[in-house]
């Protein structure tokens, strides 16, 4: 049985979490639940409680079966993003320790650290990249 590729980068462990979850949207991430500000109100933050709002209302008329996860699918998209963007992304270039960040971060909440941190290859190929980004 071949590897997929986030198997290759993330190993093994990593790249099992996400296919022992459920895909609906409340086993992946609980009840739908506003993020918890510092308390000070920012045009940032008006925006973003109204963006909860419309996401909830929007989560709350689906049927369960509706508000799915495709959670491999979005695993594997990040597990790529950390080799290779896409055409698409050239253009934010500058932006490539942004995009790294949230990647990682996406792959945090799907549950790939779960059983351990990354690989030390890719760990050390990752701190190099954003070296190079600071020279």
């Amino acid at each position: 049985m071949s590897q997929t590729k986030a198997e290759k980068v993330l190993g093994k462990r990593g790249a099992e979490q996400p296919r022992q979850r459920g895909n609906d949207i409340e086993s992946n991430f609980g009840p739908f639940a506003p993020v918890k500000t510092d308390g000070w109100d920012t045009a940032t933050s008006e925006e973003q409680k109204r963006l909860e709002r419309l996401c909830g209302d929007l989560l709350s008329r689906l049927p369960a079966d509706r508000a799915y996860l495709h959670r491999n699918e979005h695993f594997e998209y990040l597990v790529q993003g950390l080799s290779r963007l896409p055409g698409g992304y050239a253009s934010l270039d500058a932006s490539r320790p942004w995009i790294l960040f949230w990647i990682l971060h996406a792959l945090e909440l799907l549950g790939a650290f779960k059983k351990g941190p990354l690989r030390d290859q890719d760990a050390n190929r990752i701190s190099g990249f954003l070296n190079r980004c600071q020279s």
